[in-house]
């Protein structure tokens, strides 16, 4: 079972109660991505581009390491904690 994360700013846009999340029966990021779009539609276009890599803008944490872009297939049997962070625009 795997524990989800998610960043505050996608939980207000999308209504996500605050907490951690448990996972089953996922094997990679783009499993996580369309088992939250199944619940929150519309997500998956703040997280993954339409090539199927992750958006430059959010960052996928495996157990606190980061995921490349393009690394969506990472096998995740291994892994305890994902946690989901999109960048904030700043000045």
């Amino acid at each position: 079972m795997i524990n989800l994360k998610i960043a505050t700013r996608l939980r207000e846009i999308y209504e996500i109660p605050s907490g951690n999340y448990k996972l089953d029966n996922v094997v990679n990021i783009t499993d996580v991505v369309f088992l939250m779009e199944e619940k929150h539609p519309g997500i998956k276009n703040d997280l993954i581009l339409e090539n199927g890599h992750i958006r430059p803008d959010v960052i996928f944490y495996l157990d606190g390491e980061p995921v490349e872009p393009e690394a969506v297939n990472t096998e995740l049997s291994n892994v305890s904690t994902i946690r989901i962070v999109q960048a904030m625009a700043g000045g």
